[in-house]
């Protein structure tokens, strides 16, 4: 420590470890009480995660030209399709820039897109996706039936998901929030 001094913020002089320490205790804050998220989608409709207590709910980041995070969105969508009227609700995030506001619509009408979509045009610097460390799609976060996430799951470099929950074990981890047999 030798000729620098502790500013507030500024606990190591590497960003990279710094970023890493930053988003860990993201995650451990987030964890620690059920999240709390009102929008209004899309669509026009009102979400709220408070209304959604006692259900899994996936939330999905997303961007319309993305093709690995569209895939994805597919896939989510049928395990919604299957899984919805036991306890299970997808809700999702676009990341696309304000200008491709229509490219987005064209594609959920084009793909029947029927969940909750919150859209702000500001990419990833909306007032949540920096405290859930969204810098990139696809990104998925599985919460409990308390609120309370329980996974993260981020995209590769050539946009499978991958990290925490390997993406074929998602609806086994679904079935088990749910006590599926």
């Amino acid at each position: 420590n030798k000729g620098r001094t502790w500013k507030p913020g500024k606990w190591h002089k590497e960003k990279a470890v710094k970023d890493m320490a930053r988003e860990e205790l993201n995650i451990l804050e987030v964890k620690k009480e059920p999240y709390a998220l009102k929008f209004t989608g899309l669509d026009g409709k009102a979400t709220d995660f408070a209304q959604l207590r006692g259900k899994v709910v996936a939330l999905y980041f997303w961007n319309s030209t993305n093709k690995g995070s569209t895939d994805r969105l597919a896939q989510l969508l049928q395990i919604h399709a299957a899984y919805k009227k036991r306890g299970f609700e997808l809700v999702t995030v676009s990341a696309d820039k304000a200008e491709d506001r229509e490219k987005l619509q064209k594609f959920v009408k084009d793909n029947r897109v029927n969940v909750p979509i919150y859209y702000d045009g500001k990419i990833y610097k909306n007032d949540f996706g920096p405290k859930l460390n969204v810098y990139g799609v696809p990104r998925l976060m599985v919460f409990d039936q308390k609120g309370i996430l329980q996974t993260t799951i981020q995209g590769g470099p050539v946009g499978r998901l991958q990290a925490d929950l390997p993406q074929n074990q998602l609806e086994g981890m679904i079935k088990r929030m749910l006590n599926i047999k």
